[in-house]
């Protein structure tokens, strides 16, 4: 989750939350802070070669990108082909499905789609 100190403005300056939360309970409290969750891309079908410096200036496009991923193999630490892109908003999400599926990016159609959930590994 990502703060903004200014109510009604862009995204900055931003804050990192602690892992236990605790900044969220304080900053809760203060009404100075807004909070901004963005909205999830899964980006599948990557080059193995793509960076996310690339895939920030690709997505940026169609908007403020929030943050992005690519993991890697954990045995090897290779690229796996698939990444993920956090816009601000829904309406910039949207915007970056409807420019980037089917995007013809180093010979590889990408498919870019809404991020579900990851299913419980039980």
């Amino acid at each position: 989750m990502l703060i903004s100190s200014e109510p009604g403005t862009d995204v900055a300056p931003l804050l990192e939350l602690d892992t236990c939360g605790c900044f969220y309970e304080e900053a809760a409290k203060d009404r100075r802070f807004t909070f901004t969750v963005g909205v999830k891309l899964h980006v599948g079908n990557l080059p193995y070669s793509v960076t996310e410096d690339e895939l920030r200036q690709l997505f940026g496009q169609a908007g403020t990108v929030v943050s992005v991923s690519l993991p890697t193999d954990r045995i090897t630490g290779r690229p796996r082909g698939f990444g993920f892109v956090e816009m601000e908003n829904q309406g910039e999400a949207e915007e970056a499905i409807r420019k980037f599926d089917g995007y013809s990016m180093d010979g590889r159609s990408l498919r870019v789609e809404m991020a579900r959930e990851r299913e419980s590994r039980g």
